[in-house]
């Protein structure tokens, strides 16, 4: 059975899943509860919530729709050999591979530069995944070549043609043509034939992720388990076609609200998912906010959506009201300044808040780190407030990928002094070649009195519009430091290079440090310089490591990582059969990508925690700070 929970608080609907729980027991003290939504974060709040509720929270498997999903189909079709051939990462090389042999629309050509057919063949890629999740049926019918049974705008027709041209391109691979898409139409063909095992229920938080073709399958699946869907809602009322000021109707929804106008298209999404299916039982837990304050109110209004008339009558509210607070600032470091002294009030006013019971969140948190750091670790002890920065990756894997892009663009920058100096800077580089932080100030000086301005030598400058000298280049200033060392006296001339300073005897390791460093980073560019065949592109970051941190064991976890996502995005590249020569530009921009995707989401209990606003959807917290509230940082809609 599909039982549907309505309210506007996730707390009293993860009330009503913990009394099931408690009221039906599984006869299998083994058998695990399965809770499923796409917020990791949300995940960690459960465990706390389902702890105090039923005194344990042990047997549960928190689990995304999509892991899921994927995990049944394995279970159902053992027969059927799951690979990632339709993935994003493949299909944009499939796409490429058929650019190539094909003069294909009228934008894109075979002789069109390499970077524009990957910018077309990624954004295809990436349109083609959606279409596989929220339309298969679409995709069904294109590979049964039936494209008039649907729609379709004649210019929008090539992407049929596209897609047709992808299936029998994987034909010709042997490759299997399984994807969502297929699979889930032949998965509605077996639920109803065989008998197959399942949880014996499934409680479903809702998310924006969960789209209608996921939907679909939990509803064909509640015929053999109960699904508990537990929705969240700011209106009682169902406000999807309530597009018009009426008084005949004992609520409103105005065109200018834009709020009550977001949530119109998040119930609307469901409505016409539970008006396609019968058999669907509603159950509604709608509560009132008694405490009187603004935020209240305002809440209040959007749950009962009140006649127009009460919308818009002026109320009294109370001098010392701070529910709601608006602080105007004049740049990002006094904005932390002035959340830094609010919390502090905060906690002085009512001893019962902790720092958990807070959450700051901004749209772009990463500008505001460095004010957070400073501003927060006060010296005064009493006013320390704990404090914890979610950031996409852990600093060890921030600072790897830091590195490596800077590496994988020494075929583009100039070799400045700056930039060099900067990589020697990171300690652990630093570290990796030896250099200790007091013979950094030495380099310094040595760079400055030898004059290396720009440039590795004549061959790299004059590759840079720069007429062929090696005057104020690495290799040329190296020169000068050895001849330096070899007369250790000042301006003498030996083979028309002239000393700048005396150097001792103990400054000899570290000008072979330098020489080793800058004879690196010129391997590194030679390697990076010319376009290669995928293939050649997979042990690279296994290189850049042994190059630039071979001997730092404490980051073997990050490495391991980075080095899983970076030889799977080139695997799935090579199932395509792409041949030709690829930049690796194109890589280093897929690459971050991927990396984006596979972002660490961590949440620290006890502490006030920033974070980006859609990591805390839902979780309750009793204040609710929001940074970088302007115009400028909120992401605006893309078109």
């Amino acid at each position: 059975m599909f039982f549907v929970y309505k309210s506007n608080q996730i707390n009293i609907l993860l009330s009503k899943m913990c009394e099931i729980i408690k009221e039906k027991p599984f006869l299998n003290i083994f058998e695990r509860e399965i809770i499923i939504n796409d917020n990791e974060i949300l995940f960690q709040y459960l465990n706390t919530f389902i702890a105090k509720n039923t005194g344990i929270s042990a047997d549960f498997k928190l689990i995304h729709p999509n892991a899921f999903i994927w995990k049944l189909f394995k279970k159902i079709l053992p027969n059927i050999k799951f690979n990632n051939t339709f993935s994003r990462s493949t299909i944009t090389w499939k796409i490429m591979k058929i650019i190539e042999e094909n003069d294909f629309i009228e934008l894109i050509q075979k002789k069109d530069k390499i970077t524009k057919k990957f910018n077309f063949s990624f954004l295809m890629a990436h349109l083609y995944e959606q279409y596989i999740l929220y339309q298969p049926n679409w995709i069904n019918t294109w590979e049964k070549n039936q494209k008039k049974t649907l729609k379709i705008d004649k210019d929008d027709e090539w992407q049929v043609k596209l897609w047709i041209k992808i299936i029998h391109y994987t034909e010709q691979l042997k490759q299997s043509k399984w994807h969502f898409s297929n699979l889930f139409k032949k998965f509605k063909i077996l639920i109803k034939k065989e008998k197959i095992k399942f949880p014996k229920r499934i409680f479903i938080i809702s998310s924006s992720h969960l789209n209608p073709t996921y939907m679909e399958f939990f509803k064909k699946i509640s015929i053999h388990t109960d699904i508990y869907f537990l929705s969240v809602n700011a209106c009682e009322k169902e406000i999807f076609h309530a597009n018009f000021i009426g008084e005949k109707k004992n609520y409103v929804l105005q065109k200018k609200n834009l709020l009550i106008n977001l949530w119109e298209k998040y119930e609307k999404f469901y409505f016409l998912f539970f008006k396609k299916f019968k058999k669907i039982k509603f159950k509604y837990f709608f509560q009132k906010n008694n405490k009187k304050n603004l935020l209240n109110i305002i809440k209040n209004d959007m749950l009962n959506l009140k006649k127009n008339k009460n919308i818009l009558d002026k109320r009294r509210f109370l001098p010392k009201d701070d529910s709601i607070s608006i602080n105007i600032c004049y740049n990002k470091k006094n904005e932390i300044e002035v959340l830094y002294q609010k919390l502090l009030t905060f906690f002085n006013k009512n001893p019962k808040i902790k720092a958990g019971d807070i959450v700051v969140t901004s749209f772009s948190l990463n500008t505001y780190t460095t004010y957070i750091n400073s501003i927060f670790k006060s010296k005064n002890k009493k006013e320390i407030i704990p404090f914890y920065i979610s950031k996409k990756h852990s600093d060890k894997t921030e600072k790897i990928l830091f590195v490596f892009n800077k590496i994988l663009d020494l075929s583009n920058i100039r070799f400045n002094n700056e930039e060099i100096l900067d990589l020697i800077e990171i300690q652990d580089i630093r570290d990796n070649f030896n250099i200790s932080e007091e013979e950094i100030n030495i380099l310094h000086e040595w760079i400055k009195k030898a004059n290396i301005r720009w440039g590795l030598d004549k061959k790299q400058k004059s590759n840079i519009i720069s007429p062929k000298t090696d005057q104020n280049t690495w290799f040329y200033g190296i020169k000068k430091l050895l001849v330096s060392y070899a007369i250790n006296e000042e301006e003498k001339v030996w083979d028309n290079i002239l000393s700048f300073t005396s150097i001792n005897t103990s400054r000899t390791e570290l000008i072979g440090k330098l020489i080793n460093l800058i004879k690196t980073l010129d391997k590194w560019r030679e390697k990076l310089l010319f376009s290669k065949k995928i293939k050649s592109w997979r042990p690279l970051f296994i290189c850049f490591i042994n190059d630039f941190f071979y001997k730092n064991k404490k980051m073997r976890d990050s490495i391991n990582m980075i080095n899983k996502n970076w030889i799977k995005m080139i695997d799935d590249a090579l199932l395509s059969n792409y041949e030709k020569k690829i930049p690796i530009n194109i890589l280093k921009r897929k690459f971050s990508c991927v990396m984006n995707y596979f972002s660490r989401k961590k949440f620290l209990p006890g502490v006030i925690n920033f974070c980006h606003p859609s990591l805390i959807c839902y979780i309750p917290f009793k204040i609710k700070c929001i940074i970088g509230a302007d115009h400028q940082e909120i992401p605006k809609k893309k078109i």
